[in-house]
């Protein structure tokens, strides 16, 4: 993604015309509880603001979060300089809709930006942005994506207001030195009393991971080969095997797991070292002390976490925890604030302290003033926010979080990761969220799937069918060839055909989940792995029979996955064992559910 080295960047400048008004589907109950108003005055007006987005960044690989030790020292300075948002959460799990999120403080399910090929205002003819806000209010305004889908281009995101905003090349893109130089070019061209806003976006980060070689080989032996020793290539693994193309592409042949990651922190310094760089020229030329800097995250990323390998599909922590720290001219240094924030609380906060109009008129803005907890005073809205909700591409999943609870939902379930529909954690007892507490607390699934609601009524979102309003993203083979290998298109959102009934049971994760934790049968580890085979040796057969296109021959496939897998743990129990095991079944059989086993 950084072959565009020749590629101009000021010359690809556009310019959009003011909006003002969006359709939406309108709905009984809010998401979420409405910003608290407030008395902040627009301090500062006529102030610069550049926003930084960092790709695929989890906040655990930030030393300021915790992360490994003098990984990020140009982000953790600009934490110093400024406040720091301790449990900070992406809006989505995916790159447009994210960002889209950031700009617009807008859910995903009030733009209809639910994945990376339909452009703001095909989705949102009528909405509004942030560069539009700033542009209104007199200020130059600029965009600096890094990614193709991010750019100025019909089948891409395409956002409104900005008066320098180039296309980058499809199958290219910039790396962050390349960006840094864009940026400081603008820069300085740039009138001294003239206020701009500048959004600079990096995606280094993002797979494929291969950092200049000096960072390459920082974090990992220079000479050792990832490809030896004892340990089976991840290629065989049955989990890495769902990783997108280029993943499996870079990675099939390493048997040590320790690579991938060495070669994202290696990403992760590259880009901290750009950061720092844009700073440096800012205090440099002066502009630092009337420039608040703001840097974010548009996800996180899994590395092998819950068998999610090198991407960052679900919504688990990896995937959805991200850094969020804000350096404003006058604001006190030094800050930590703990209460949970998301995206869509930045357009709210930096409209309110630079005075400029987010015009979404009928569109609901569910995001929280931040300024009184940017000067270190209680923030009554914030502290008092009951629950905030996330969204997964194509609608697939949603997220809710209160206080230490967060409920997981799919939204239908599967297909390319056998979880369960409902997953519920106590992220504050169990961070790495091993233990899925739904079972045990229906009340608490209960009430946090009501705030759910309109996004499991609306079910997976078909861009090319859902568009509301808007217009229905068009087929671009070369485009969805290109996602696809980023991961961003193996979901297909065309609606899947009716099967015929499947067999009454339990799913495979269920079957799973019964014999290894809800039964207390006492296993022992050999018998734990036998279980633990015959379940993975029934996933591969049922994503192979996934592929079949005969839907009697599909259903039958799965069928007899289930009952190959059941008598193979059978085999490996005790009579004991087998005897608990087949009441509980013919217990699940009597409610007489069918399977799905996706």
């Amino acid at each position: 993604m950084r072959s565009c080295r020749n590629v101009g960047f000021l010359g690809c400048a556009g310019s959009a015309a003011l909006l003002s008004s969006c359709a939406l589907f309108s709905y009984a109950r809010p998401a979420q509880t409405p910003p608290a108003p407030t008395t902040s005055a627009a301090e500062l007006k006529g102030k610069n603001l550049i926003l930084i987005t960092v790709d695929t960044t989890r906040a655990d690989y930030i030393t300021c979060y915790g992360g490994p030790k003098d990984l990020t020292p140009n982000i953790d300075a600009l934490a110093a300089d400024g406040a720091l948002f301790q449990s900070a959460y992406s809006q989505t799990n995916v790159t447009n809709p994210s960002h889209t999120a950031i700009l617009t403080g807008l859910f995903a399910i009030d733009s209809r930006i639910f994945e990376n090929r339909t452009a703001f205002l095909d989705a949102c003819p009528k909405g509004d942005t942030l560069p539009q806000a700033f542009k209104r209010a007199g200020y130059s305004t600029a965009g600096f994506p890094a990614t193709p889908h991010l750019s100025k281009a019909e089948d891409c995101l395409n956002l409104p207001g900005f008066d320098v905003y180039p296309t980058v090349p499809e199958g290219g893109g910039f790396d962050a030195a390349q960006i840094v130089d864009h940026v400081i070019e603008w820069l300085n061209t740039q009138k001294p009393d003239a206020p701009f806003f500048a959004w600079v976006h990096f995606f280094d980060p993002h797979m494929k991971y291969w950092p200049p070689e000096d960072y390459r080989n920082r974090f990992y032996p220079p000479g050792k080969d990832a490809r030896a020793g004892s340990n089976p290539p991840l290629g065989e693994d049955d989990n890495f095997d769902r990783s997108p193309d280029i993943v499996k592409d870079q990675f099939k042949e390493v048997r040590d797991r320790e690579y991938p990651p060495a070669l994202y922190r290696g990403e992760i310094k590259y880009t901290d070292d750009q950061v720092g760089r844009l700073i440096k020229h800012l205090k440099s030329t002066g502009l630092y002390e009337k420039t608040g800097v703001v840097l974010v995250a548009d996800h996180g990323e899994s590395l092998g976490d819950h068998d999610v390998y090198y991407d960052h599909y679900g919504m688990f922590e990896p995937s959805m925890r991200i850094p969020f720290i804000v350096r404003l001219p006058g604001m006190p240094a030094g800050k930590k604030v703990a209460e949970t924030v998301t995206h869509v609380d930045l357009a709210p906060t930096l409209c309110k302290l630079y005075g400029v109009e987010l015009k979404q008129n009928d569109l609901p803005l569910h995001g929280i003033d931040l300024a009184a907890s940017l000067k270190g005073s209680p923030n009554p809205a914030l502290s008092t926010r009951q629950v905030t909700v996330h969204e997964d591409a194509y609608n697939r999943q949603v997220m809710a979080l209160k206080g230490p609870w967060k409920l997981i939902h799919m939204n239908p379930p599967g297909p390319k990761y056998e979880w369960p529909t409902v997953l519920l954690f106590n992220i504050q007892a169990d961070p790495q969220e091993k233990n899925n507490l739904a079972e045990k607390n229906p009340e608490i699934v209960s009430e946090l799937k009501g705030h759910i609601e309109r996004w499991l009524q609306l079910g997976k979102f078909n861009p090319r069918q859902n568009a509301a309003g808007g217009k229905p993203v068009q087929p671009n083979t070369e485009r969805e060839k290109t996602l696809k290998a980023l991961g961003y298109m193996d979901d297909e959102e065309e609606p899947a055909p009716k099967s015929p009934a499947k067999p009454a049971g339990l799913t495979i994760p269920e079957f799973q989940e019964l014999v290894l934790k809800k039964l207390k049968l006492d296993l022992t580890a050999e018998q734990k792995k036998g279980v633990e085979e015959a379940v993975s040796r029934a996933k591969a057969a049922v994503r192979k029979a996934g592929a079949e296109k005969d839907e009697a021959a599909k259903t039958e496939m799965g069928r007899s996955a289930r009952a190959q897998m059941q008598k193979e743990v059978a085999a490996v129990l005790t009579p004991e064992q087998n005897k608990l095991l087949n009441e509980a079944l013919a217990a699940a059989k009597s409610n007489a559910k069918p399977a799905e086993d996706k």
